[in-house]
């Protein structure tokens, strides 16, 4: 419950936000959402899955999307395989690169952590089991102090073995 208020908090103000003025050209973002994120293992690429996103776009418009948390929209979907401490990219080809990332992982208990980012890799767990990540990006403004142009949120799950 507490992180679907915080959820449509931060919607809600973004949405207030967008409607303050219109968009400038640089506090606009190409596409009419966000750029797909593709998680690299040794095994292959695998697409990650788009969740809750605010987009802005170069009309002046924008549009936010609610999705449900990792847990819930990737139920009965299979995992990618990894062996314990394998590095994972996570791969985004879109300009202009988002400016804040965060990664947090969850297990089938609802327990939660963040997961530290090396720029976008990080390492897979050492313990054998099955994680869920969510990863998000925002595409904060270069002129205005915490004014997000947009924001989008992936999860992927992962199977350590």
């Amino acid at each position: 419950m507490k992180k679907i208020l915080m959820t449509l908090t931060l919607v809600s103000a973004l949405l207030t936000a967008g409607c303050q003025q219109p968009f400038s050209d640089s506090r606009t973002l190409s596409g009419s959402e966000p750029p797909p994120v593709q998680v690299e293992t040794d095994s292959g690429l695998h697409d990650a899955d788009l969740g809750t996103y605010c987009w802005s776009q170069k009309n002046g418009s924008g549009m936010c999307v609610d999705a449900a948390g990792a847990i819930d929209s990737l139920a009965g979907q299979p995992p990618i395989h990894v062996v314990p401490g394998e590095t994972v990219r996570l791969l985004m080809d879109y300009e202009p690169k988002p400016t804040n990332l965060t990664l947090r992982q969850t297990t089938p208990d609802r327990r939660e952590s963040k997961v530290a980012l090396d720029g976008l890799e990080f390492k897979t767990p050492d313990a054998p089991g099955l994680y869920y990540y969510d990863f998000s990006a925002w595409w904060m403004d270069e002129d205005e102090e915490d004014v997000s142009n947009g924001d989008a949120h992936y999860s992927f799950l992962i199977q350590v073995q």
